[in-house]
This record gives C-alpha cells, structure tokens and sequence, in this order.
C-alpha cells in the first residue's frame, strides 16, 4: 500500500537494529533511531520484488505445499496396500503412474481380480501382465480398504486445487507478458524426450508463456524443467 502512494519502501533485516546497546528500549525510540539511520544511509533493504512477482511467489508457494500434501497422501495410499500384500509399487515403477493410479482406482471400486487388475497396464509398461498380477494377490481387509479409499478422496480434491492454481499462474505470467513479445514462440526443445515429458505433463502452455514472459527458454538447459523455471520466475523482476 506504501508503494501504491508513491513512497520508497525499505525492507530491512531487524538483525541490523535489536542489538544496538545504550537506549531505553520503546516504540517511539526504536522508531526515532530507525529514521536517523536511515537518513544516514546505514540501513540496507532486503530484496523484495514487484507486486506482480510477490502476487506470483504466493501463488507458486501455495501450488508447493499441495504438492507435498499429494505426495504425503500417495505414501498413505501405499502403505494401505502394502498391510494388505498388494504390492502396486512393484508392479509399476510410479504409483501415480497411469497403471498405478488406473489399478488403485478399479480396486477402491471394488475389482480384486489380479488377472484383471493387470490387464489395466498401459502398453509401455516393462513387465508384463503376468508379472504385475503375481504382485496384486494379497488379502482385502475392511479398514486398510476404507483408509485407501478416504486416502483417494483427498489426493483427488488436493489435485484439483492444484489444477486450480495451475490456471491461475498461468493467468498471472500471461498479464506480465510485454506487449513486444506477445505472440512470440518458445523455439523447439533439442532434448525430445524432455519435450514430450513436458507435454505429457501439460506444461507446455506455461512453457509458452514463461518464454513470453522472460524472454528466453530456461528449459533448454539440461535439469531444469517448467516447474523450477516457474519457481525461479516467481523470485526474480521481469525485465
């Protein structure tokens, strides 16, 4: 709101003024003290971004912890079918893989066939249908059943909140796109695996307008994908 009205606001660590001896310690002393070693230049502001990157930061670091929720509830889902000897993370290498997500949800649905628990790989899975059912056998008791299943319910919810928030970063990297590189294209990925991954993750309308945004295409850099570029953008000013 400072800002808005015009004035040159300073950040500023306490660090550099709590440990000052030799004042009587009061509100409007400290406020004195602050404002003559301010005017002396003594004081050095932290680093604090535009509106619309601390609008984004917010934005970004409330998308994070959903995402730490989702994995914690994806343990949770895992050790429910590990006390009953279903043993989906051997059978597939990523849980919330496509065949892991597809077998989890037809057995909260109430399928126990392991031949057809297998027959819902995905064609690019390495083992075979024979070699994921011998890891589906297990025993279905009532209460780790009812845990998975509640388990489920939250990781789908915590999934919509992040799409949620998917479309509002998108929304807000979109505004702070420069007028001269609206309508510009992120030049093709080298790395065709990392493009398709990226596809298949739909990351690439945010790919498109974080380049837009920036101006260069971070992902073009060996380990760095739209999701840390996004993290970086979300502490840096657009120029």
């Amino acid at each position: 709101m400072l800002e808005r009205h015009g004035f040159e606001v300073a950040l500023v660590n306490t660090r550099e003024l709590a440990r000052v001896p030799g004042r009587k310690k009061t509100d409007r002393v400290d406020a004195r003290w602050i404002q003559r070693l301010h005017s002396c230049g003594l004081l050095r502001g932290s680093f604090r971004p535009v509106e619309q990157v601390c609008i984004l930061r917010t934005y970004v670091r409330d998308r994070s912890i959903l995402v730490a929720e989702t994995a914690d509830w994806m343990r949770r889902m895992q050790k429910s079918l590990d006390q009953m000897n279903v043993r989906v993370h051997r059978a597939v290498s990523d849980l919330d893989g496509m065949t892991g997500m597809a077998i989890l949800r037809a057995i909260v649905g109430g399928e126990r066939d392991a031949v057809k628990l297998a027959q819902l790989r995905d064609r690019r899975c390495r083992k075979s249908e024979e070699e994921i059912a011998e890891q589906l056998t297990g025993h279905w008791r009532e209460d780790h059943l009812f845990s998975l299943e509640q388990a489920l319910k939250v990781y789908d919810g915590l999934q919509e909140r992040i799409a949620d928030y998917d479309r509002k970063i998108l929304e807000k990297v979109g505004e702070m796109t420069r007028e001269e590189r609206r309508g510009l294209q992120a030049p093709e990925l080298k790395n065709k695996e990392k493009a398709r991954c990226i596809q298949r993750r739909g990351e690439e309308p945010l790919r498109q307008a974080l380049y837009r945004m920036s101006g260069v295409d971070l992902t073009a850099i060996d380990a760095i994908g739209v999701g840390r570029w996004k993290s970086c953008s979300a502490n840096m000013v657009p120029t």
